[in-house]
C-alpha cells in the first residue's frame, strides 16, 4: 500500500484534495488556480503535456543527491503552455523533452508563468523552434538545467532568464522589452556554434560565467549591456565585428580550468551539448576564481552570486528520507518519513 502511495498524484484544490496515479486523470479533474504534486515517478503522458488553465505544478525534483527517498520526477513528453494558462508555475521536474508556449499562432499568448528547478531539452517561447512573432510576457525562467537553447521567439518581453545552467545559447530576443539575463552558466563550446549569444539585441546581460570560446555570434549581438560577467575567451566590446554593445566590468580571458570547483574541461570538438552536464559537476567558483565577489551585487558571478543563491529542491515540502518495515506485523506495515519544510 505504502508503494502505491509514493506514486499517487496529489490535486489540491483549496481544502480539497484528490488523489490519483494517472496523470491524464489528474488533468481532466484539475481547474484553474489548482495545485498538482506529481510524484517521484517518470510519466509518459503519451502526447504533448498541454497547460491551458492556471496550474501550480511540483515534481519532487530531478537531482539524485535530492531525491533519494522518492526518486525523481520526470516527464517524458514536450510541455506546452497555451492561452489560458496564465500565472501558472512549473517546478522540480525533469522533461525529456522542452518546453514550448502555445500549438499554433492562435494560443501563444500566455503571461505570467515561472519554470523552475527543471532539467529539459530547450525552452522556446513560442509554439515552434525559429518561429517569429512571440507573444509571451512576464516569463521566469530560473534555476533549471537546460539541454539545449533558450529561443525568445523574437518579440517576447518582460522575460527573466536567472540562474540557469545552458549547454547552448540564447537566440531570438531581437525585441525584447526589459529582458534580463543574470547568474546563469554557458557552456556551450560545440565547434560549429561555440556561441553563447545569437540574435540578441536591448537585452541586459550581468554577472554570467560564459565558458564559451566565441561567446557573442559577431554583428548578430547588438545594444545589449554586458555587465560584471566572466568570459573565458578575450572578449573586446570596442570591437565593432562584435556588434554595438555596452561591456562594463567584466572579467575576460579567465582561465578555464580555474572558474569552478568542479568542472572538466572538455575540448569544444570533444563537446556534446546533451551530455555536457552531469549532476556531479560543483559550479560554486573556485577559490581563487576571478568572479569571486565579483558580481554587480558584491556576491559571486554565477549561479551561486545574489541573495537566494542556485537552488535545486521545488518549493514544496521534500521527503527526505524513507524507511520501510519488510514486512507485515498484525496486519500494519511500518513506515518511517521524514519530510522537510522549504523557506522559497
Amino acid at each position: 500500500m505504502y508503494v502505491q502511495s509514493q506514486k499517487l498524484i496529489a490535486l489540491q484544490n483549496g481544502s480539497k484534495t484528490f488523489f490519483h496515479m494517472k496523470l491524464d486523470t489528474i488533468m481532466a479533474h484539475a481547474t484553474s488556480g489548482d495545485t498538482i504534486y506529481l510524484a517521484g515517478v517518470n510519466y509518459n503522458y503519451g502526447q504533448d503535456f498541454v497547460i491551458n488553465k492556471e496550474l501550480h505544478i511540483f515534481g519532487v525534483g530531478h537531482y539524485p543527491d535530492s531525491t533519494l527517498a522518492t526518486g525523481l520526477t520526470g516527464i517524458q513528453n514536450n510541455v506546452r503552455f497555451v492561452a489560458g494558462s496564465d500565472n501558472s508555475t512549473f517546478s522540480g521536474v525533469y522533461l525529456a523533452g522542452s518546453v514550448y508556449f502555445g500549438t499554433n499562432s492562435s494560443d501563444r499568448t500566455v503571461s505570467n508563468v515561472t519554470i523552475s528547478r527543471c532539467s529539459m531539452s530547450g525552452i522556446t517561447l513560442n509554439y515552434t523552434f525559429d518561429a517569429s512573432g512571440a507573444t509571451v510576457s512576464y516569463i521566469t525562467i530560473k534555476e533549471n538545467v537546460i539541454r539545449g537553447i533558450v529561443d525568445g521567439g523574437y518579440s517576447s518581453s518582460n522575460v527573466a532568464v536567472e540562474k540557469n545552467i545552458i549547454t547552448r545559447f540564447l537566440q531570438h530576443f531581437v525585441s525584447a522589452v526589459t529582458c534580463f539575463v543574470k547568474n546563469n552558466v554557458f557552456l556551450n563550446r560545440n565547434p560549429y556554434d561555440n556561441y553563447a549569444f545569437r540574435d540578441v539585441s536591448g537585452v541586459l546581460i550581468e554577472n554570467n560565467v560564459i565558458m564559451c570560446s566565441n561567446p557573442l555570434n559577431s554583428t548578430l549581438v547588438n545594444q545589449s549591456t554586458f555587465k560584471n560577467n566572466l568570459f573565458t575567451a578575450n572578449v573586446d566590446f570596442t570591437n565593432n565585428a562584435n556588434g554595438t554593445n555596452t561591456g562594463i566590468n567584466n572579467v575576460v580571458n579567465a582561465d578555464y580550468n580555474k572558474v569552478f570547483v568542479n568542472f572538466p574541461y572538455v575540448d569544444q570538438y570533444s563537446y556534446d551539448f546533451n551530455s555536457a552536464f552531469a549532476y556531479t559537476d560543483d559550479f560554486h567558483l573556485a577559490a581563487t576564481s576571478p568572479g569571486k565577489n565579483a558580481g554587480s551585487d558584491g556576491t559571486d558571478i554565477g549561479l551561486y552570486g545574489t541573495a537566494t543563491p542556485y537552488k535545486t529542491i521545488p518549493t514544496n515540502p521534500h521527503v527526505v528520507t524513507s524507511n520501510n518495515a519488510d514486512h507485515v506485523i498484525n496486519g500494519k506495515l511500518g513506515v518511517n518519513v521524514s519530510v522537510q519544510a522549504q523557506s522559497r
